[in-house]
């Protein structure tokens, strides 16, 4: 736990701030962990290479002690609220990591507790998807590409919040009769990993959003945080937060 300090993001730690000013309007009504709260590239097809050029990798043990940290400090701004705050988390690929490793064992396994994202993180309701006051889903991934956002939108039928491409945008498609928004809320991680094989990852953003849903008109107002990780600042509704 003593190494945890290492994994605080710029932008993680903006978006600490970003809750508590959120916190003091009580404007804040739900925090969602849009999956891949944890990476596990132990655990992946590029472990091997991990482990050459990075021989500290961490282990599944730390790698969840890390996540637990992270979502406690999250976890400690919601109770110092003085209302309800709904809490939401979806599965992510890398989550799922977890679970392969399981039934890899056989089906004897697959009962296990101890590996139940569930149990690792009990404050969260988990879900693959979560459909919010009729107006908005919420899960970590649905189309791919460069063009996840249009291609969300267009296929999705409705608005649409995803995480998972390290992208942070969004993109409306128009019928005669409809409107729906998708929104892709960027990532929170370190700005490399080794897989990239030290190539740009040219849309990724370190960020997040806020997001105002309004259940009567069935529409999404998205606020996008882009974070600026050479100056470790951002803006949000003009205040500039540095850390």
């Amino acid at each position: 736990m003593g190494k945890f300090k290492k994994h605080e993001t710029v932008s993680y730690l903006i978006l600490l701030d970003v809750l508590k000013d959120l916190v003091k309007t009580r404007q804040l009504k739900c925090v969602v962990a849009n999956g891949d709260i944890m990476d596990l590239s132990i655990l992946s097809s590029f472990a091997k290479y991990h482990t050459e050029i990075r021989p500290q990798e961490r282990t599944v043990q730390k790698e969840i002690w890390d996540s637990q940290a992270q979502l406690n400090k999250i976890q400690a701004i919601i109770n110092k609220s003085k209302y309800p705050i709904k809490q939401l988390a979806t599965f992510g690929n890398h989550e799922t990591r977890l679970s392969k490793v399981a039934m890899a064992w056989g089906r004897a396994f697959e009962d296990l507790e101890a590996f139940k994202i569930q149990n690792l993180f009990p404050d969260w309701e988990w879900s693959m998807s979560h459909l919010v006051d009729d107006t908005v889903m919420i899960k970590h991934r649905m189309r791919g590409g460069i063009h996840t956002a249009y291609q969300n939108s267009m296929r999705a039928g409705m608005n649409l919040i995803t995480g998972h491409t390290h992208q942070l945008n969004q993109r409306t498609f128009n019928t005669y009769s409809t409107s729906s928004m998708s929104v892709q809320t960027g990532h929170l991680s370190e700005t490399y990993h080794p897989y990239l094989e030290d190539n740009v990852a040219n849309d990724w953003n370190n960020g997040f959003a806020v997001i105002t849903i309004d259940p009567i008109e069935k529409s999404i107002h998205p606020e996008l945080v882009q974070v600026n990780n050479l100056y470790r600042t951002a803006y949000f509704r003009g205040k500039k937060y540095k850390v």
